[in-house]
């Protein structure tokens, strides 16, 4: 028979009282497995001593010991959670005593007969390999309950995701179907007559008409956008820009839409200009959306403060406001795709995708910077993202 263990460094613990017995297990082992380190214990309690102290392979046992036998020893020390293989050798064979060794895990039973030193390095290699294969099928059995956790868990977030999708595309047929309607309804009362261009009733029609288009073309601008993020097909036209002269231009271009809700909307970066290399179109599209957010968000008579500050090349951006705020449960979840802001405002009427945000977070990371929301229900709400300064 091959040894498969002769040149590994075992740690073997032999637990013998008889001298002759224990010298003669001694020089067979060492002479079957001369690398290994091997220990002599008299009694139970010198085993239970080297076992604390040191990491064994295996342990040999005589089972008539002055304190305790070995199958008592080796049930101990299966309680105090030792996994080591366990072999009983004895100076008189019973089979009761075999089949309860064997049941109790014991790995072999070795009656020490005149022909016992000769097997007990096939007995060694045996309980060794036995116990290697142990260990491995219990590695398995537990890869194999982790990647069914791990699995369910999957299955869960699919479910979810699923559910998700299905509420993001009732969602948006409706916000499709509202626009769609209007201008229906707004041609159908010019082409009957039934208003006429030029008049006030016609121009209001027209306006409304117009205005559902543009929201319309706000919804495919959104569905286009995020297809194209998640199919990494998303290109940013980079080129230098004073990302103050950006934040000034989009709070002028909502000024008008804040004020007309009764909403104060200020600009109040610091003292520097810092210049960035960013798609510009892209970074007005991220301002624009947390600013309308905030605006959708704040009851009249509230403020909304878009804020820039400069530090160790990092450029950070705010959009504070006093509105509703949100719940902190929710805020690590309102990037996600398919979140919706409305679904944490129960009551409120707010329009459109809910893919802005989750498009604003995918544009700023493009940029290589970060976006985050700090906010408390009732107190408002500040949504943040961080740009590198001259970033390419």
């Amino acid at each position: 028979m091959i040894n498969l263990y002769k040149s590994i460094a075992l740690q073997i613990l032999v637990i013998e009282d008889n001298k002759d017995h224990a010298f003669l297990t001694l020089k067979m082992l060492e002479k079957s497995f001369p690398a290994a380190r091997i220990e002599i214990a008299e009694t139970a309690a010198q085993a239970f001593e080297k076992v604390a102290a040191m990491p064994l392979d295996i342990i040999l046992s005589d089972y008539n010991l002055p304190d305790k036998d070995g199958l008592t020893i080796f049930k101990t020390l299966k309680e105090r959670g030792c996994d080591t293989p366990f072999v009983i050798m004895t100076g008189a064979g019973d089979e009761k005593l075999a089949v309860e060794a064997m049941q109790a895990g014991v790995y072999n039973y070795l009656v020490k007969d005149e022909v016992y030193l000769t097997t007990l390095p096939r007995v060694v290699q045996d309980a060794m390999t036995k116990h290697a294969d142990k260990k491995e099928r219990e590695r398995l059995q537990q890869e194999i309950r982790e990647k069914n956790i791990a699995l369910e868990r999957a299955n869960e977030e699919l479910k979810k995701l699923d559910q998700l999708k299905s509420e993001f595309i009732a969602s948006v047929s409706h916000e499709f179907r509202t626009p769609l309607n209007s201008i229906r309804e707004s041609i159908a009362l010019i082409s009957d007559g039934a208003v006429k261009m030029g008049e006030k009733q016609g121009d209001r029609v027209f306006e409304i008409a117009k205005n559902n288009v543009n929201r319309l073309a706000l919804l495919i601008d959104d569905l286009l956008d995020f297809s194209k993020l998640e199919a990494g097909r998303m290109r940013m036209d980079k080129q230098p820009h004073d990302l103050l002269s950006i934040i000034q231009e989009v709070a002028d271009s909502m000024r008008g839409l804040a004020e007309k809700k009764g909403v104060q909307l200020v600009c109040q970066p610091d003292s520097g200009r810092p210049f960035i290399h960013a798609d510009k179109s892209r970074l007005v599209q991220v301002l624009m959306n947390l600013v309308d957010n905030a605006i959708k968000f704040t009851p009249p008579g509230g403020s909304i403060t878009l804020r820039m500050a400069v530090k160790d090349l990092q450029i950070k951006v705010a959009v504070e406001d006093t509105g509703v705020g949100i719940p902190s449960e929710h805020l690590v979840k309102i990037f996600d795709k398919f979140e919706q802001l409305r679904h944490h405002h129960p009551g409120t009427e707010i329009r459109g995708t809910g893919l802005g945000l989750a498009i604003s977070k995918q544009i700023v990371e493009l940029h290589g910077g970060r976006i985050w929301a700090e906010s408390e229900v009732g107190k408002g709400s500040r949504f943040v993202f961080t740009l590198p300064a001259g970033s390419v």
